[in-house]
């Protein structure tokens, strides 16, 4: 019986580290470091590792083994303190820790958990009608859907999924305000299948490229930034210029990019953006943008922000024209960007370059 039973402990993890790495493959599901996984198994949470690619599953020891049970308790009663332990005490042999988001996994009542930053779900969760248009967009496809308002990721986001859950019900698919999307499931492959109903479900149409789109910028680059093409659609179009230089959206947009997009004033420099952006908000943004002369980016990035970069061109070329956007306030950007949970990734991001 033992052995049976490790017999099926192995398959099931083999199935969430293919499904981990298929999601972690495709970047309108996930970018980068972002995004985790997991399996419940006889008491036992296997959750992905803080800081790893989930495209790379399949070649990395990348799930680590907590105690669920305890896991579990500490989330439901919000103690961040035996959060740390317990964290700490989990780390496996390769250094590896366990995702900021375990105790979300944990709390969750589904044998499989996948939390993913998929493109249409993180434009839903970014619009200020997101929660109605998330909730119209579930029934229509039969799912069981809840939206969380935002709170910062780890135990509070867990302490919010349990609010919810006591006061609603169970649900299948969480949408998470300003980051992203959570699916239980009873096995990897449904975790997949579930993922994109969810997002067929939402399915923000992109805008159509344009050849004469991006404004010339070679003559503006300067020693720190380089033209940035792929964002020029959005640094030139009023709306979205507006929209996305307001402020961050999500976590990772804080984390591996700085917070929001600098705008750049007629006649400044790129550096000189860059610093006035700073001064006011504490951060040096990878990405400018200028109505006139288009987008830029800081020159050399690593490959977790190259990723980000990419994830906002594709956000922002699915948000409805006119849609209000709600970004983080400062206030939640300046946390994410001083938590160490957050610097470790960053550093490891760094290392990975």
């Amino acid at each position: 019986m033992a052995r049976r039973n490790q017999a099926l402990s192995n398959q099931a993890l083999s199935e969430l580290a293919a499904a981990t790495a298929a999601i972690g493959a495709d970047e309108d599901l996930i970018q980068g470091a972002g995004g985790n996984t997991s399996l419940k198994i006889a008491g036992t949470l296997w959750v992905k590792a803080s800081g790893a690619w989930m495209r790379d599953a399949l070649v990395s020891d990348m799930f680590v083994p907590t105690p669920l049970a305890q896991m579990r308790e500490a989330a439901l009663y919000g103690d961040q303190s035996e959060l740390d332990r317990l964290a700490r005490s989990c780390v496996s042999p390769n250094g590896a820790r366990p995702s900021i988001e375990a105790c979300l996994h944990a709390i969750m009542p589904h044998p499989v958990v996948v939390h993913a930053h998929a493109v249409n779900a993180t434009v839903c969760a970014v619009l200020s009608d997101g929660r109605a248009r998330f909730e119209q967009a579930m029934d229509e496809a039969g799912i069981a859907g809840q939206f969380a308002s935002y709170v910062k990721p780890g135990v509070a986001l867990a302490g919010e999924v349990v609010r919810l859950m006591s006061e609603h019900g169970r649900a299948d698919a969480i949408l998470l305000q300003n980051h992203g999307i959570v699916i239980g499931a009873a096995s990897a492959a449904a975790a997949v299948e579930l993922l994109m109903r969810v997002e067929a479900a939402l399915g923000f149409a992109a805008r159509p490229t344009s050849a004469n789109e991006d404004r010339p910028t070679g003559t503006h680059e300067s020693e720190a930034y380089e033209a940035a093409p792929e964002h020029g659609f959005a640094a030139c179009d009023a709306f979205l210029h507006a929209a996305l230089t307001r402020a961050p959206l999500t976590p990772d947009q804080v984390v591996f990019l700085g917070g929001a997009p600098g705008s750049i004033m007629p006649g400044e420099r790129c550096d000189e953006a860059a610093a006035r952006a700073r001064d006011l908000t504490g951060l040096t943004p990878v990405l400018l943008y200028s109505r006139q002369h288009g987008a830029f980016r800081r020159r050399q990035l690593t490959p977790g922000e190259a990723a980000m970069s990419r994830a906002l061109a594709a956000i922002a070329r699915r948000i409805p024209e006119g849609a209000p956007v709600v970004g983080l306030s400062q206030a939640a950007a300046h946390e994410l960007a001083n938590w160490d949970a957050e610097k470790y990734r960053r550093d490891l991001d760094g290392v990975r370059a």
